[in-house]
């Protein structure tokens, strides 16, 4: 979890000049917070349902403060962030499991819209906006990156419902895998504007790995083109994966989330 920000928070009130901690706060109004130079700035928020579903000033404090440090951290230049407003959205969820299959108890669901003032990846200074996904249960934040049990993959007219998608600290990994002419190909998008001759590493999670080198010609479209042979859609196929890799004139290294550790096994058992 990233460093939080301290808030001073700042609501708007009609008819009184001071809320005693026993009032409903308000789901729309004002925060302070540090800009990038740690001047307080003002941050206008607003919020659907958050008082009847947080019920705590502290809990909606902690939410404005991750979405600030998240949408702060994107910014290139991190001294040029000027928060703006954000756009809160909280509900209840009971239909979410883990990856183990126990069912998620108490869970809240917060996404927060923001939009601030900075430098974008060009050193442009603009309008920059940013989504945060916050888990909350018993009002207390959880991290469920990866623990979150996905809906099965499904093959519909020849596409997959969900590409495999990968973060690290350096860029982007998207893995679309599809099947033409009875071989299994993978369709490869990245942060890289032009590639040639990339080269693709899957981990596997007993140690070893499947190793392929894209056949597509020169393209500035970021998009590289892998076909398996058997013996790698066989080990895709029954080993869950643990890491992937790719390599042209940068190199991207994504660990694989443990909600997406059997994608390949569940698309080949679909593909066949």
């Amino acid at each position: 979890m990233k460093v939080l920000f301290a808030l001073l928070v700042i609501p708007f009130v009609v008819g009184c000049s001071v809320i005693s901690s026993n009032d409903k706060f308000p789901n729309k109004g004002v925060v302070a917070i540090p800009n990038g130079k740690d001047e307080m700035d003002s941050l206008k928020y607003s919020c659907d349902s958050c008082y009847e579903i947080l019920k705590s000033q502290s809990v909606l404090d902690t939410v404005i403060n991750i979405a600030s440090s998240e949408a702060k951290e994107i910014l290139r230049n991190k001294l040029s962030f000027r928060p703006h407003s954000v756009d809160i959205k909280v509900w209840r969820r009971d239909s979410l499991f883990y990856t183990n299959g126990k069912r998620i108890d108490s869970l809240v669901v917060v996404l927060a819209q923001y939009n601030c003032i900075g430098k974008n990846a060009y050193g442009v200074e603009d309008e920059v906006e940013s989504t945060s996904l916050i888990y909350l249960i018993n009002n207390k934040v959880v991290n469920l990156t990866g623990k979150i049990r996905k809906d099965s993959l499904s093959i519909i007219s020849g596409v997959v419902s969900r590409i495999l998608a990968l973060n690290d600290d350096d860029g982007s990994i998207k893995i679309q895998p599809t099947l033409s002419h009875g071989r299994v190909h993978l369709i490869v998008t990245t942060d890289e504007s032009c590639v040639e001759d990339a080269r693709l590493d899957i981990g596997l999670a007993d140690g070893t790995s499947v190793s392929s080198t894209s056949w597509n010609k020169f393209n500035c479209k970021g998009t590289s083109y892998f076909e398996l042979t058997q013996a790698e859609v066989e080990s895709l196929g029954k080993t869950p994966i643990a890491s992937v890799s790719f390599s042209e004139d940068n190199h991207l290294y994504c660990t694989v989330p443990e909600n997406e550790k059997d994608y390949f096994i569940q698309y080949m058992r679909l593909s066949k």
